[in-house]
């Protein structure tokens, strides 16, 4: 259902990038993964699927371990890549997915392909299927190239390319041919700064690879989770921040968006429409939201005198009139009726 929801409610964007998630847990579960490599070492594995540009997450998926519909000759992460394009190729969604090497391989290049969506991904050298040109390297023997220099080959309709920055860099397309170029800027060790050619598919799988980081990124800075050892709350709090920071990202994209608002501040509104903006706490000016966000005294009535005491503003009539908050430069408005508070 959550993911049906992801989906109906934005369009299919052409660039999408595909990485794993972590939610942290240190409890007894059997869907607990251990990844020492991770930021987030113990706890719940997600692959998910999110667009490039905005990091909105169309899709995600549990990792439970070894499933017997998982087809053993593309291996863990090319058979997760699938499923999660499986929407997307029943749709005939013209689409172009980006991933890192855990997932490639020339089989599922291919597969995509067939299937009508494009891809590039980084690739390990032992994986198999991939040209003599790598051959070498697997026996340690480095391919000797200048720097910005590159090879590639093609097998069927997926090439192959290395790339000679400050070391190898492979990869895996059927998207961008391997004859655009463009140029990338290096800091030398003098801390100068120089341009080196480079493949276009290098750029822009750079450029295209993020989104699911930055959708972490997005959903770890105000957390809504909290310690618990029932193993599905901390699921259940993965999927209540996945709906507000999806939420805030159409919020930030949306063209009829004419108040612009922070992460904090979208929350912020969230939690008091849910109790109805009722707070009996006094605050600070510098604990204010619009405080943190624009840096400088808020115009108006400050929000701990306006939400202090609700049920309790009445109006008052006085001899002379004020200044309304409404009025601006070209448009002076004042009123007699103010509030007592």
């Amino acid at each position: 259902m959550s993911n049906t929801a992801c989906q109906r409610e934005a369009k299919k964007t052409t660039s999408q990038s595909i990485d794993e998630a972590m939610i942290r847990f240190k409890g007894i579960s059997s869907l607990k993964q251990y990844m020492p490599a991770k930021p987030i070492k113990r706890g719940f594995k997600f692959w998910v699927r999110a667009d490039s540009s905005t990091s909105y997450v169309f899709e995600f998926q549990i990792y439970a371990g070894k499933s017997e519909k998982n087809t053993p000759e593309l291996g863990l992460g090319a058979n997760a890549v699938k499923s999660l394009t499986k929407t997307l190729i029943d749709e005939k969604v013209p689409a172009h997915v980006i991933f890192d090497n855990f997932f490639a391989s020339y089989p599922l290049m291919q597969y995509l392909y067939d299937n009508g969506i494009h891809s590039t991904a980084t690739v390990d050298i032992n994986r198999a299927d991939l040209p003599t040109l790598v051959k070498a390297q697997k026996k340690n023997v480095k391919v000797k190239l200048d720097r910005g220099n590159y090879k590639w080959r093609v097998k069927k309709d997926v090439g192959f390319l290395i790339w000679q920055d400050t070391k190898n860099v492979t990869l895996l397309r059927t998207a961008f041919h391997p004859k655009d170029k463009t140029f990338c800027q290096r800091t030398m060790k003098d801390d100068t700064k120089k341009n080196f050619p480079c493949p276009l598919v290098i750029t822009e799988y750079t450029k295209r690879m993020g989104g699911v980081d930055r959708f972490d990124q997005k959903r770890s800075t105000y957390e809504v989770g909290r310690r618990n050892r029932r193993w599905w709350c901390r699921i259940f709090y993965f999927l209540i921040n996945l709906a507000i920071t999806d939420a805030f990202i159409l919020h930030s994209v949306s063209p009829r968006n004419r108040v612009p608002m922070t992460n904090l501040q979208f929350r912020i509104v969230i939690a008091r429409s849910f109790i109805k903006n009722y707070t009996s706490r006094k605050r600070s000016l510098s604990s204010e939201p619009n405080f943190i966000a624009k840096k400088k005294k808020v115009v108006g009535v400050q929000d701990n005198i306006r939400f202090q005491d609700v049920g309790k503003h009445l109006t008052d009539k006085t001899d002379t009139p004020r200044r309304c908050p409404c009025s601006t430069k070209t448009n002076n408005v004042r009123s007699k009726l103010s509030c007592t508070a």
